[in-house]
């Protein structure tokens, strides 16, 4: 419970506390009162207690051009004076203020009520309370604007603006703090008193159990209520959000319903949500949970129990879930977890769940760890060593004694994560019973095609096709978005590694929805299926979205997440290149200890390439060493990357020794980058038929995966090989039509022609000499000029290509075909 010090906690103090602070000024607030200049004659602000009414007429009243009379509606005599001098005024203007409204007499109430409905043109009226006291006239229906409890909570700039002065909290901490108090004026104002006496950590741990705001409750809420309205509002907020049903179950008031419409009426921070429900301002609940636990311990924990069976008798699970942990009854959370926690993974409850299974004792989350923890594992096991000491605490784990269908599942897939298929293969087919649930039965689905549609790892489209049927947004799985996602992600992580003829793009684009929608971002499955979605617009040169990558990788995991960030730097290296781009990916290359190898597989022929280009050959010979070690020495990439190191005869001869080894072993890419490079060095020496099959070649790999990355690798080159050949590219040649098509390659002409066309004819000459590393003498020499000729036209070209360099300038010249 957090203490305000030297502030008391009786309502005077904490209002005064409040029109000291002055909040801040809300101009959209103001603007509903600018109304009165033209249609509206009456304001009515109704808000719960502490929500900055008073404060809020106090600042509009300061802005006000005309008489204003003002009266506190609980002090009579006020009322009728401040009615009489506003009959009796002689201002073309005037504006009647009436406070806290809830608190007025009968007689006052009347008077008010007649000066609202006197027809009186040069009278406006602001009418403040907790909820409106007064009968509604024919009149004020048309005529009347109304500023609720939801108006007045701060926004988050204006709670940034309101603790602006007192060091503002980070974007992180705001948000909770706004989720906790709901925006309530009185809980921020706390919060700053707080951080201004040097409490910094009161924005993480400031909610409705804190000291201030616990007696300001008090005083200001439960002393107004009668015995029975005091007993409902306590014990029925089991949760923030409950129905008048369970109300009367948890409270045993057959009366709770009634009650609460009373509650919600008198603006007593409940609020109705829908014709059956209710809920409580966060303030009020984190409050009331608290005092119930204080009150009577047995007695909370038994209504949080009758809760959970009343949200699970009605498919609630994930309510019922939250109710169990706060129940604190290990072993009836361990019973719900067997009974229902499959089914809440199923639905994106990974994070929940898990956290609920460190609850329960010793001997049953051993068990529920390794099985539920499994199903977040799937499918692609990347840690065997994790998965099989998983599997010994589970084979040594106590057992329940009845099997569900999922026990048999999680077996399946046990079996199938120890690499033993033999033991996949004599399995009868798994049976489930009518009874089961829709998530047992599509996991059912999922696990018989992902154990048995392939071998040691090998992938094929038949498999993929299922596991997109099955995932399908058309499949009857929309209650099941976890479970959906985790099969469509099965379904990417199959067409990733290998070429398909499974169209991927509507399954990509239900999982960016679903992802946005609802995804669970404590687990893996989200964030792992946007990675893969990231690899595959890389294959299509296609924008990488920074944002997101930057959101989601890494929950995805250290490799996916260095995957990730090297596509992003490899990226701008291929659209901008330049030498920061390039020390990027160079950075990720060499700051990787663990050598992830999909990482190293996708940049070393695009780094090695770039570095080339710039003319640092000790670079390109490190990358190549690197790979080398890592990737393996026969390898598609290696063989790749020594080729554009050394694109001579031998490295000709070993790399097609590579691609005639079969599909890559690392990167489904590698085919065709390795093709494009034999194309275009086939292209530059002049030998056109071989530049012909390898660009084909390049074609039918690049195909499947809707790739056009391979095709910017080396500057405008293999545009100008490609269209060289259109006409000998046979079935192929719309494929080749769509990858010149592509925005980027385009570009890449586009800026070859513009740039080719800036270059005189000398100059050109010149920019093809600079690969062979001769000095300005050298060159000055074999050209018959001086020396200061080839450095002005040096200057010349470098100015043109936009480059600081001889090395930039051959990158550059690349990049545009002149090379």
């Amino acid at each position: 419970m957090i203490d305000l010090g030297d502030i008391t906690h009786a309502r005077g103090s904490v209002v005064a506390l409040l029109q000291r602070s002055g909040l801040v000024d809300r101009p959209r607030l103001r603007r509903i009162f600018d109304a009165f200049e033209r249609e509206i004659r009456v304001v009515g602000i109704w808000a719960p207690a502490g929500s900055g009414k008073s404060v809020l007429l106090r600042q509009w009243m300061a802005t006000v051009d005309g008489l204003v009379c003002f009266a506190d509606a609980a002090d009579e005599a006020q009322v009728f004076d401040a009615i009489q001098r506003s009959r009796a005024a002689g201002a073309s203007r005037v504006y009647l203020v009436i406070d806290q409204l809830d608190r007025s007499s009968a007689q006052a109430r009347e008077a008010i009520a007649a000066a609202v409905d006197s027809g009186d043109g040069r009278l406006r009226v602001v009418l403040a309370g907790r909820f409106d006291a007064l009968p509604v006239s024919p009149a004020r229906w048309v005529r009347t604007s109304e500023i609720s409890g939801a108006d007045l909570a701060f926004t988050a700039d204006e709670a940034t603006s309101l603790l602006a002065d007192v060091t503002a909290p980070t974007g992180k901490q705001l948000r909770g703090l706004l989720a906790r108090t709901g925006g309530w004026a009185t809980a921020l104002v706390l919060v700053r008193r707080l951080r201004e006496t040097g409490d910094g950590s009161v924005v993480d741990r400031f909610d409705g159990d804190s000291r201030p705001v616990a007696d300001y409750l008090v005083t200001e809420v439960l002393s107004a209520l009668d015995p029975e309205q005091e007993e409902v509002l306590v014990w029925s907020a089991v949760a923030p959000t409950v129905s008048a049903a369970l109300a009367v179950t948890v409270t045993g008031s057959p009366d709770a319903g009634r009650v609460l419409e009373q509650l919600a009426c008198a603006n007593s921070l409940v609020m109705r949500q829908d014709a059956d429900s209710y809920r409580f301002h966060p303030i009020l609940w984190a409050f009331l949970a608290a005092e119930q636990r204080r009150r009577d311990l047995p007695r909370a924990n038994s209504a949080h129990a009758a809760a959970a069976r009343w949200f699970s008798a009605r498919g609630d699970l994930r309510s019922a879930l939250a109710q169990t942990v706060r129940a604190a009854d290990a072993a009836a959370l361990a019973a719900f977890l067997d009974q229902h926690g499959y089914e809440l993974i199923f639905q994106g409850e990974s994070g929940p769940v898990m956290r609920a299974v460190r609850a329960v004792a010793p001997r049953d989350r051993e068990r529920l760890e390794a099985d539920m923890g499994l199903l977040l594992a799937i499918p692609h096991f990347p840690d065997r060593p994790g998965a099989a000491q998983l599997l010994r605490v589970r084979t040594h784990a106590q057992r329940r004694a009845e099997r569900t269908a999922v026990d048999e599942i999680v077996d399946a897939l046990w079996a199938h994560a120890n690499r033993r298929r033999g033991d996949m293969r004599d399995r009868p087919p798994l049976a489930v019973d009518a009874s089961c649930s829709r998530g047992t039965a599509l996991l059912l689905e999922y696990v018989q095609v992902w154990t048995t549609g392939g071998v040691d790892g090998e992938m094929n489209d038949n498999m993929s096709a299922a596991l997109v049927h099955l995932g399908s947004p058309t499949a009857d799985t929309s209650e099941l978005r976890w479970l959906r996602m985790l099969i469509l992600e099965s379904a990417l992580s199959i067409v990733s590694r290998a070429p398909s003829r499974v169209d991927m793009e509507p399954v990509l684009l239900q999982i960016e929805r679903d992802r946005l929608s609802g995804a669970d971002e404590r687990d893996t499955v989200a964030a792992r299926a946007v990675c893969l979605q990231a690899t595959r617009a890389y294959h299509r040169a296609d924008p990488l979205s920074t944002s997101v990558l930057e959101h989601w990788s890494p929950r995805a995991g250290a490799r996916l997440d260095h995957l990730t960030q090297m596509l992003l730097a490899l990226d701008e290296l291929t659209r901008r290149g330049g030498g920061a781009a390039l020390a990027r990916v160079v950075a990720l290359i060499e700051n990787d200890l663990s050598d992830t190898v999909s990482s190293l597989a996708y940049a070393v022929v695009p780094a090695i390439g770039s570095a080339i280009r710039q003319g640092d050959v000790p670079l390109a010979d490190r990358l190549l060493a690197r790979c080398r070690r890592v990737l393996g020495e026969y390898s598609v990439e290696s063989a790749t990357a020594a080729f554009l190191r050394h694109p001579n005869r031998e490295g000709d001869h070993v790399l097609r020794e590579a691609l005639a080894g079969g599909a890559p072993r690392f990167t489904p890419l590698a085919l065709a980058c390795a093709w494009v490079a034999l194309a275009v060095h086939a292209h530059r020496h002049r030998r056109d038929a071989s530049a012909t099959a390898a660009i084909l070649n390049a074609l039918m790999c690049a195909a499947p995966l809707g790739a056009v990355r391979p095709f910017l690798q080396e500057g405008n080159e293999p545009s100008v090989v490609l269209r060289a050949r259109i006409e000998r590219l046979g079935a192929w040649r719309p494929v080749a039509e769509e990858i010149l098509a592509h925005p980027d390659m385009a570009m890449s002409e586009k800026a070859a022609t513009v740039t080719i066309a800036k270059l005189t004819a000398r100059e050109q000459e010149l920019l093809r000499e600079l690969p062979a590393h001769q000095s300005i003498a050298e060159i000055a020499g074999r050209r018959y000029v001086s020396a200061n000729t080839v450095k002005s036209q040096l200057r010349s070209i470098y100015s043109k290509l936009q480059v600081n360099g001889r090395a930039e300038a051959v990158e550059a010249a690349r990049r545009v075909g002149l090379l």
